[in-house]
């Protein structure tokens, strides 16, 4: 009897183990598919001003290069009027992209307005979405914005401005990606 006891305390502890272990590597999914939809957020804000340049500027077809290209190289191509369909696609996609940005971005400031966080969202749209900063690195358009907020008579930290943005960056995530960017506990 002693023994029988024994393997079933052995085979408990066995299983209680085990389904700790399946917890624990669920819950390390969980947090590396929200990490990674919170930092392809970032990467796609910081990236959010270059997409709109190269939407803008993006050129596909022989007519749009006709004056880079010498006469004869044109009346080649000119024909057909090739199109090059990759860089059409990619043109469309980003246009795509910014779009979405813009209406995700849009629907939370209206979420944020109606709970009396528009700062926020200001220093949000200061630090990825104004043109001007677009050349600077992070941190420095942290101190750009630090001085903005506090020249319209709201002043802020350097350390609000990013615990602000990175609020709002895990909000956007959800807007983005959906219920990957969720901290969901199922």
């Amino acid at each position: 009897m002693g023994k029988k006891s024994g393997m079933v305390n052995a085979n408990e502890i066995a299983k209680s183990a085990a389904l700790e272990a399946l917890k624990i590597y669920k819950k390390e999914e969980k947090d590396k598919t929200r990490k990674a939809a919170f930092h392809n957020t970032g990467l796609l804000l910081e990236n959010y001003l270059g997409f709109i340049e190269h939407y803008e500027n993006i050129r596909y077809k022989a007519s749009d290069i006709q004056d880079e290209l010498d006469p004869i190289e044109y009346d080649m191509v000119a024909n057909d009027d090739i199109i090059i369909y990759s860089i059409k696609r990619s043109k469309i996609r980003t246009k795509v992209m910014i779009r979405h940005i813009e209406t995700a971005v849009k629907l939370l400031e209206i979420e944020m307005g109606k709970k009396g966080e528009t700062d926020k969202i200001t220093v949000f749209r200061k630090l990825y979405m104004d043109p001007a900063k677009k050349d600077y690195k992070y941190n420095k358009r942290v101190e750009i914005v630090e001085q903005e907020m506090s020249n319209m008579g709201k002043p802020c930290s350097q350390s609000t401005i990013r615990r602000w943005a990175n609020d709002i960056l895990e909000k956007l995530s959800v807007k983005l990606f959906g219920v990957d960017g969720l901290k969901l506990d199922i």
